[in-house]
């Protein structure tokens, strides 16, 4: 591979996880470990890939702002650490997103680290905001990293697999 790893950064909502799975699913890996953080009504979850959701974070009130969210960190730190572990060097790990919350997670920024200083071939999705703090954990073993912009989405696919495919897929 010309890179096995890659950063995807942008601001909220600009297609960052749409970008990443639409990568995952041309290059249809064998296996994948890690999670993806999402939206639910009552808040958000993570869960591993097409694994049972673990709620983190729910709404104190209607209002919806983040300022209303109760986050529970423990969830990082069991569910989270545990599906950051494989035993197959050919599984792709896939973190889809890390952010601001979970860097108070102190076993789940570990395990984070731990699974990106593996051998394992992988896409982290970062919070534009956040993407500092986690590339200092992430230096251990350090790539490039891709900004997604509206300007470039729709194009972003095509340009990572070139990136991240083995060079007989080209």
């Amino acid at each position: 591979m010309k890179n096995s790893r890659i950063i995807l950064t942008g601001e909220k909502q600009v297609g960052k996880s749409t970008v990443c799975r639409k990568v995952m699913d041309a290059l249809a890996p064998g296996e994948l470990f890690g999670f993806r953080t999402f939206r639910t009504p009552e808040g958000f979850a993570l869960s591993s890939w097409g694994g049972k959701p673990a709620a983190f974070a729910s709404w104190k009130s209607a209002g919806r702002d983040f300022e209303d969210l109760q986050i529970d960190l423990s969830v990082f730190n069991s569910a989270g650490a545990a599906v950051l572990v494989t035993a197959s060097p050919a599984a792709w790990l896939v973190m889809d997103e890390l952010g601001i919350m979970e860097q108070r997670a102190g076993k789940f920024v570990q395990a984070v680290r731990a699974a990106w200083s593996g051998p394992n071939p992988g896409i982290a999705v970062i919070q534009k905001r956040a993407l500092d703090f986690w590339r200092n954990e992430l230096k251990e073993n350090p790539c490039p990293v891709f900004e997604i912009m509206t300007e470039n989405r729709d194009a972003a696919p095509g340009i990572l697999l070139h990136d991240l495919a083995p060079e007989s897929a080209i």
